[in-house]
């Protein structure tokens, strides 16, 4: 079937079917006040629908803005949400050509990020004198990749994108036929005898890295993009196993290498999407505290900084797998922004990124639950540290947001839309992302003496209990 380019908004239904399939599990988890969510539980307890007005901020002003600074994108004049500024252009990563780039949304849910980051890059490519019946292929095959924790949600990202391709080329399926998408499901790895790890493991110091990989995947069902994972030569187990697959093998060896495929190939690919680096990482992750004990015990030892939330924790991971002067662009709570809990996060990224861009919203500008949001791009350097900001606080309602931003684009001298330098956020106590914060102000935190220098407050008198 051939999907026409005027009729993929039939088709974009598609990837965000998944959202009310889990509606009802997702009420009744959410609607838990006490207690702690399973392992079972933690896909529908953590998946929220991604407005499209911020699917487009983050790809636009990450994926685009790289692009723009590295070669000029006069396909940018079509981006409603581009926070561009003259003067503003960041350092820019190396290998900035259309079949190197990557793009990973580690918590890709339906893969709605990932189709629009597919128009993006189709414009990239286009811009570059690719033929458009080849631009297709390429994205799918060099640029996107995605990782979930939910096999339905993967399942939907996969044929969302492949629909996608079929919407620019006529035929794109009939020539492609079972096209593989990097799109991966997170599984669990099992235990596994040395007959089937020496099919791929040709001494002992390789089914050693085999089975330390076992055990990093023991719980990656749960633990997701955060799982912590050795680096090894990913490529050269995998490229074994397609040589094997190819030779004629005896009934007993087929069953084993059956068994390594099953277990041992998805291990393989999802440690290393998450060893590699992208040159954008985008995603909506998780928004979870409500740990149970073997969560909790892994976030403690391995983002004790970041574990007030796995949202935060995402934060720090989604920088660490970006190159240098890449990026990664998130949709997240606000609280991060400015309470105590949050502080080690943000010193983390003052001390060794820069915000290039950050949006605001009203306290219930987000229409699928009454979460304080933000959406923000950072990015892994410090030489250029100016950001582009818009507060929306004044702007009540969510379908009013996208419209204010459109404006902040269109007129960037309005009042809700600032300017300021990352390295500056560290002059206020705590290091609050106070934005709007003004010189004087600033000023005072820097020069002013504190009340506590000059005496100690009390209460004075009281009446008591009467």
């Amino acid at each position: 079937t051939t999907i026409p380019e005027e009729d993929w908004k039939e088709v974009e239904i598609i990837g965000w079917l998944y959202q009310y399939y889990i509606t009802e599990l997702y009420e009744r988890i959410s609607g838990i006040n006490k207690g702690t969510v399973s392992k079972e539980d933690l896909p529908f307890a953590t998946q929220l629908f991604t407005p499209k007005w911020i699917v487009q901020y983050m790809v636009q002003n990450s994926l685009g803005k790289m692009w723009d600074d590295a070669h000029g994108a006069p396909f940018a004049k079509d981006w409603e949400y581009y926070l561009w500024k003259q003067g503003n252009s960041s350092q820019i990563p190396d290998d900035v050509s259309p079949e190197k780039i990557k793009v990973l949304d580690p918590a890709c849910g339906s893969g709605h990020i990932l189709v629009y980051a597919f128009d993006v890059l189709y414009d990239i490519y286009l811009s570059q004198g690719y033929s458009a019946k080849d631009i297709p292929a390429l994205i799918l095959r060099n640029n996107l990749f995605g990782l979930d924790i939910d096999r339905r949600a993967v399942q939907l990202a996969s044929f969302a994108l492949v629909m996608k391709a079929a919407s620019k080329d006529p035929f794109f399926v009939k020539q492609h036929g079972a096209v593989q998408v990097n799109v991966y499901e997170f599984v669990d790895s099992v235990q596994l005898s040395h007959e089937v790890l020496q099919i791929i493991a040709h001494n002992e110091e390789e089914e050693r890295e085999l089975l330390r990989l076992l055990d990093e995947f023991e719980n990656a069902k749960q633990f997701g993009s955060l799982s912590i994972v050795t680096k090894i030569d990913f490529d050269k187990y995998l490229k074994r196993i397609t040589k094997v697959k190819q030779e004629d093998l005896d009934l007993m060896t087929r069953v084993s290498f059956d068994e390594l495929k099953a277990h041992v190939l998805p291990l393989l690919r999802q440690g290393k999407m998450l060893t590699d680096r992208y040159h954008v990482v985008i995603t909506n992750p998780p928004y979870h505290n409500k740990f149970n004990p073997e969560l909790k015990k892994f976030i403690n030892t391995n983002y004790r900084d970041y574990k007030a939330d796995l949202y935060s924790a995402f934060i720090y991971r989604c920088i660490q797998m970006t190159v240098k002067n890449g990026y990664a662009a998130l949709m997240t709570p606000f609280t991060w922004m400015f309470i105590s809990s949050h502080e080690k996060l943000r010193h983390f990224i003052l001390q060794n990124h820069s915000i290039s861009s950050l949006i605001q919203l009203e306290y219930s500008g987000f229409a699928e639950a009454t979460v304080p949001i933000c959406t923000f791009v950072i990015q892994n350097q410090r030489l250029s540290t100016m950001g582009t900001y818009v507060r929306l606080a004044d702007f009540r309602g969510p379908e009013v947001q996208p419209v204010k931003v459109k404006e902040a684009v269109q007129n960037p001298s309005v009042p809700y839309r600032y300017y300021f330098d990352s390295a500056n956020f560290a002059s206020i106590p705590g290091s609050p992302i106070s934005y709007w914060a003004s010189e004087s102000v600033q000023e005072v935190f820097q020069h002013a003496t504190p009340l506590g220098e000059m005496g100690q407050p009390r209460q004075g008198l009281a009446t008591s209990d009467n």
